[in-house]
């Protein structure tokens, strides 16, 4: 993250009808935060789209201490401070509303539509430019539907949608706007790599402290950093997973692969190889491996390989509690699929 205040540089951008041009950023600054400060509580001010966190940026401690009412748009996490949380509009019905707002023949294509929905996530304005999509582009509802499905957030059309976005209006992409809603590029290195591994989890989540411990992690810093920017799902038990919009964009912009992921695909080995000593997360262990199968970009097939084998070496030997069923049972058809030349 920039060292810089994204705060700060809001507050001197603001136009006032005293700024001159002749005004330094530092007078413009002094200026406006004065008046900001003189503000009461019968002003509401609005912080719109602030991603970080009070440790990312330091003018927050500052702002908060404004005597008028504020409201900040935000996926990250603000601690001790009155929180609404919004999530996905779970009603398709209220959904394809939407969709209607934008595509004028939504109704002779209700189903398919009300499936686009589903394969989007439910995400609203990923919803908002599939129906302006299929408003303006050149593709038909069951075409853009079949590219959704194949290509996800990587969706290739060369049509343009408009779209307005923290107030600002721009012709674009549906990849672009997808794509620069989550900026992964303005994440550290090292979120970047969490990120990558983080694909492989099953949905359901599993403990941040067993994650951190298979990427021999030595504290939860980098992993809490994700979840209060909102990049990271957590529940109350400190499960963490992606958002599936989270995982596609990922999966796109910064690829995992064996070569990048090294440290998760060698842990994971490592335990397979531990015969005898009972890991209560098996379950979970063995989907990760199976999206891994699925997801991964072998750039190592030597390296993937050994992995692939030394997994499938012990699936079938690890005891389930009784009445539970081997789960996922797409590694085995993995296993009689793999290459004849390859022998475990």
């Amino acid at each position: 993250m920039s060292a810089k205040s994204v705060l700060h540089q809001s507050v001197t951008d603001l136009d006032f009808t005293d700024d001159l041009p002749e005004d330094s950023e530092e007078e413009r600054f002094r200026k406006h935060n004065r008046f900001l400060r003189s503000l009461k509580d019968d002003t509401l001010l609005i912080i719109d789209n602030f991603n970080a966190t009070a440790t990312q940026d330091r003018f927050l401690p500052v702002m908060m201490k404004y005597r008028c009412r504020i409201l900040f748009t935000t996926r990250s996490k603000l601690d001790g401070h009155c929180i609404l949380q919004l999530k996905e509009i779970r009603e398709t019905s209220a959904l394809f509303l939407l969709v209607s707002a934008f595509y004028t023949e939504s109704e002779e294509h209700r189903i398919l539509v009300e499936v686009i929905i589903e394969t989007v996530h439910r995400h609203t304005f990923a919803v908002e430019l599939a129906a302006k999509l299929l408003e303006n582009g050149i593709l038909h509802p069951e075409q853009l539907l079949k590219k959704l499905r194949d290509e996800k957030a990587s969706l290739e059309s060369e049509d343009k949608i408009s779209a307005s976005k923290d107030g600002q209006n721009s012709k674009a992409t549906y990849y672009h706007h997808i794509h620069t809603l989550f900026s992964l590029y303005s994440l550290s290195l090292e979120q970047q790599d969490i990120l990558r591994d983080l694909c492989f989890l099953p949905f359901t989540g599993i403990s941040a402290r067993i994650f951190a411990d298979w990427l021999g992690l030595t504290t939860l810093n980098e992993i809490n950093d994700l979840i209060e920017t909102g990049f990271v799902q957590a529940n109350t038990r400190h499960t963490i997973s992606l958002h599936p919009m989270i995982q596609e964009i990922t999966l796109s912009e910064i690829r995992p692969s064996v070569t990048s992921c090294h440290s998760l695909l060698d842990s994971i080995q490592k335990r397979c190889l531990m015969h005898g000593t009972e890991v209560n997360y098996h379950k979970k262990m063995f989907q990760t491996v199976e999206n891994i199968i699925h997801l991964i970009k072998k750039d190592d097939i030597s390296r993937y390989l050994l992995f692939f084998g030394r997994c499938l070496s012990v699936y079938g030997k690890i005891p389930l509690p009784e009445g539970d069923e081997r789960d996922p049972p797409g590694i085995e058809t993995a296993f009689k699929k793999r290459p004849s030349w390859y022998r475990c």
